[in-house]
């Protein structure tokens, strides 16, 4: 099975889904439509061929605090992203850091358990939800979904 992943093909993270195929390490076990990332840091790695223009990462993630998530891609630090509500987040991959695979890296210093926050008895540290992420160039942007941000919502 040939993994090369796609620029504009959406990963979808959850049960049963495709994000299995570029986990690397730091991701909770898959639930019904989305993944935790678990711990300080979450890496996917994606074997690519390497890009002839800037990319655009696009995430639907949802959170259960503020978040703080240092970026980086192959060892090079790329953004941060403050994430305080549930929706999509934006980032441009100049084509320079690409070659042929990108190993994406969440760094999450706020990761917390759900019971530390008095929601239950859960003591994972978790830092943001993943329910989809794709990476674009310019060619195929017009093939990608844009999500809304909306308010605060637990997945059914």
């Amino acid at each position: 099975m040939n993994n090369t992943y796609r620029f504009g093909s959406k990963i979808d993270f959850g049960i049963g889904n495709n994000y299995e195929n570029y986990s690397y390490f730091g991701f909770s076990s898959p639930e019904q439509g989305f993944t935790w990332t678990e711990r300080f840091l979450s890496s996917l790695s994606l074997p690519v061929n390497a890009p002839g223009e800037d990319l655009t990462l696009r995430a639907e993630i949802f959170l259960l605090s503020t978040q703080e998530v240092n970026i980086y891609i192959n060892k090079e630090y790329l953004g941060k992203w403050y994430v305080n509500n549930t929706g999509t987040y934006n980032l441009t991959i100049p084509k320079e850091l690409v070659n042929n695979y990108i190993n994406l890296t969440f760094e999450l210093p706020n990761a917390t358990s759900p019971k530390n926050l008095g929601i239950n008895d859960d003591e994972r540290l978790l830092g943001i939800a993943f329910r989809s992420l794709v990476i674009s160039n310019n060619i195929n942007l017009e093939n990608t979904t844009f999500f809304q941000i909306h308010p605060f919502k637990q997945p059914d």
